[in-house]
């Protein structure tokens, strides 16, 4: 898991969105959510989608 990932996880870990919301507002199962999270997939442009509703979230 990338350094990048893992502030991501603990910021969805913290329920500023959780993964399921995130799932939601981008149209995508909450397992490839995880997935991208933990790096087990890439997905640079979905990564950064994720990033800016954390964002926004705060």
């Amino acid at each position: 898991m990338t350094k990048e990932n893992q502030s991501l996880k603990l910021k969805v870990d913290r329920k500023l969105v959780n993964k399921a919301e995130i799932a939601r507002r981008l149209g995508i199962s909450g397992a490839y959510v995880h997935y991208l999270l933990t790096g087990k997939r890439k997905n640079d442009q979905l990564l950064e989608k994720i990033k800016e509703l954390i964002k926004n979230a705060a």
